[in-house]
């Protein structure tokens, strides 16, 4: 009886949180925006944030390393996930230090 009632419980939480996802990723789209910039102006700045992260965390996952094991301790580092997680967060810094604000907009 408790088996089903983790089952039920599990499916009653993820069930509904992946349909809120799904029903937001068709209805809407973020983007980076600064009041008197154009778009060359905004591609600038992000790929110069883009390029400082990148200095900082290793450049993308898939060309990094993998994550080493000590077999006493497990992983002795961040994994890739989180490297990609890290380098999009000093990216969202770097952008929002330019004066930049991330804007949910209607997808066409």
């Amino acid at each position: 009886m408790a088996a089903r009632r983790q089952i039920f419980t599990l499916a009653s939480v993820v069930a509904p949180a992946a349909l809120a996802l799904l029903l937001a990723g068709c209805a809407s789209d973020v983007r980076w925006t600064k009041p008197g910039t154009d778009e060359d102006t905004m591609a600038k700045d992000m790929a110069q944030c883009q390029q400082q992260a990148r200095a900082m965390y290793g450049g993308p996952a898939a060309s990094l390393p993998p994550t080493q094991v000590d077999p006493r301790f497990g992983p002795t580092g961040p994994s890739q996930a989180e490297r990609v997680m890290q380098e999009s967060q000093a990216v969202g810094t770097c952008m929002r230090g330019k004066g930049y604000t991330l804007i949910t907009v209607e997808k066409k």
